[in-house]
């Protein structure tokens, strides 16, 4: 046992100098990008030796190589953002590439050439950039800083920008990660990539995963103000991604040397929308309220050396869901279908006879099925007619009135649940606007930390929370086929890698968390007693049976389902039980 903890720590520390030793093979520099190139002269021969400075225009720091044999140079683990690229070697005049894009997970190559002359006089390129990334196989699409911030976007949603893309749709309508549902209220988050299913994306979020499994989403989506720039590898994308999606990898704004930051509030009123289809005049419009406001702030805490940046984004939503139902009225409740008589009549004999005749819409007594035959022989076949038949249902002498001796205690119960009805007929006469409530509230943190030439360190936080009460329209008895529920949803990422450029490396910090919580909460609200004795008193439900569900190893829920004496499951035993899920990860 001795020799085999002994083997067991000789393992592990094999491994951990294995990582330590080769850790920049293993980490991948998905959130940052790289400058390559070749340097030669007027001749076109390579130049070996020259130095090649590369400097990060937002925050001035340098970044220093040297070309090889070949006069190759490569300058990998770069923040995004705009560079300058200058070549010097003794003999000959330095070249200089002014302004470089370098876009995330993206490798720019800027090949530079050296002219004969002395190395105080300067030659400056301008190059346009190139229609083919030769560079990497990986296909993708990137959404700037410029376009996430100018394109509309409804809600403010960075993952509508992702449908730009080739071959990218929102996917099948209804998903879970569409939001708009119980399990997830908050905007959009579903991506379907040339054909594939919306769970199958793999989300990254400054390099660290990003991934919620529960639903096949996210865990925080940052608003566009704080979005650097996002990437969205499509096809052929590398190994380090896994999964078998489309990648989509988030970065997020670091500060500057310059103080740069904003503010903004964004309104939407009813008063300015058109009356919903549903909603029928003299009815008021429903109400719908959506203020969402923010600010975002990045600056130096020491020039060149520490920036930060943070933003915060909260929205508040207030919206009147109109709904139209069909409850029973007054008579229906004691019994008395007679208004649902039509005047027409139907038979199931061929040749109707005396009393084989009934009208259209009479109930008949389910107890009182018996076989039959029919007065009149078929006229086709004169053969005798057989069929089963069943008595209508009276009460003193009026057709579709149910005898107060038969009528079920429990349904009656039930029925008298629902509301009176506040429109005309029989069908879709009751109207509602219940008013829906959506609060969220989320901010972002990064700092970055340059050390000196080939160390840097960069470590973020990221909040959202949720809080929303979605009603049904019928108030607390419910009505809608799924789910009237109050909800609370909180994520948090954070991370800490550092980015280096030496042949060893330490791991990064990193890691993710995301909790739900829902609750059902109509007519049995209280509890495991209460619920039991409204059901007995109330409801004179007596025989009943519940079960728990469990999802997945990841997903844990709570939920009853009941199997009632007479009736059909009319969803979870409770009518509302209390539900909660949780996720925590990595």
């Amino acid at each position: 046992m001795k020799a085999l903890s002994v083997a067991s720590r000789a393992l592990k520390l094999a491994f951990a100098s294995v990582v330590i030793t080769h850790a920049s093979a293993l980490i991948a520099q998905v959130d940052r990008g790289s400058i390559v190139g070749t340097v030669s002269d007027a001749s076109g021969a390579n130049v070996e030796g020259a130095k090649v400075a590369i400097k990060n225009l937002a925050t001035d720091q340098l970044v220093e190589v040297t070309t090889d044999s070949s006069g190759a140079y490569a300058a990998n683990v770069l923040r995004i953002g705009a560079y300058s690229v200058t070549v010097e070697k003794q003999g000959f005049k330095k070249a200089v590439e002014p302004n470089v894009g370098v876009g995330v997970n993206q490798v720019v190559r800027v090949n530079l050439t050296l002219q004969v002359g002395s190395t105080t006089e300067s030659v400056e390129v301008t190059a346009t950039a190139p229609l083919l990334q030769t560079e990497t196989s990986s296909l993708g699409t990137i959404e700037t800083e410029r376009r996430i911030s100018d394109l509309p976007l409804n809600g403010r949603n960075f993952i509508q920008l992702a449908y730009l893309g080739p071959g990218a749709n929102s996917g099948q309508t209804g998903s879970n990660v569409s939001g708009g549902v119980f399990e997830n209220e908050r905007a959009n988050e579903a991506l379907s990539v040339n054909g594939l299913r919306v769970s199958n994306n793999n989300f990254l979020l400054n390099g660290v995963d990003n991934n919620e499994f529960g639903l096949g989403g996210v865990v925080v989506l940052p608003p566009p103000d704080a979005i650097q720039e996002f990437r969205t590898e499509e096809n052929s994308m590398s190994a380090e991604f896994g999964r078998g999606g489309a990648a989509v990898n988030v970065v997020v704004k670091s500060g500057t040397n310059q103080i740069h930051g904003g503010a903004f509030e964004f309104i939407r009123n009813e008063k300015l929308d058109a009356r919903n289809y549903f909603s029928f005049a003299p009815t008021p419009k429903p109400a719908f309220k959506r203020n969402q406001f923010g600010a975002f702030l990045g600056s130096p805490i020491k020039k060149d050396k520490t920036f930060i940046f943070g933003d915060y984004q909260g929205s508040r939503v207030r919206e009147g869901l109109p709904y139209i139902s069909t409850v029973p009225n007054a008579a229906e409740r004691a019994g008395d279908f007679s208004d649902r008589l039509t005047g027409q009549s139907f038979s199931p004999c061929p040749a109707p006879g005396p009393g084989e005749s009934f009208d259209t819409g009479t109930i008949f007594d389910p107890f009182s099925t018996r076989n039959y035959t029919c007065v009149n022989p078929d006229p086709k076949t004169g053969q005798p007619v057989s069929v089963q038949l069943r008595d209508p249902i009276s009460y003193n002498s009026q057709l579709n009135v149910i005898p107060p001796t038969i009528i079920d205690a429990t349904g009656s119960n039930i029925a008298n649940l629902y509301p009176m009805p506040n429109g005309p007929g029989f069908f879709n006469n009751y109207f509602s606007s219940p008013s829906r409530m959506n609060d969220q509230d989320s901010f972002d943190i990064r700092l970055d930390h340059h050390f000196r030439e080939p160390d840097q360190i960069f470590a973020g936080y990221s909040f959202d929370d949720i809080r929303s009460f979605r009603p049904g329209p019928l108030g607390d008895l419910g009505g809608a086929s799924c789910c009237p529920s109050r909800d609370k949803t909180r994520a948090q990422h954070f991370f800490r890698a550092p980015a280096q450029r030496r042949s060893w490396r330490v791991l990064p910090l990193r890691g993710e968390c995301f909790a739900t919580a829902f609750r059902q909460k109509p007519v049995s609200a209280g509890g495991n007693s209460q619920r039991k004795s409204w059901r007995r008193e109330l409801f004179g439900i007596v025989f009943y049976r519940c079960r728990q569900l469990y999802f997945s190893r990841r997903l844990a829920l709570d939920a009853r389902t009941c199997f009632r004496k007479h009736f059909s499951s009319g969803g979870h035993c409770d009518l509302g039980p209390e539900q909660a899920f949780f996720q925590v990860g990595h």
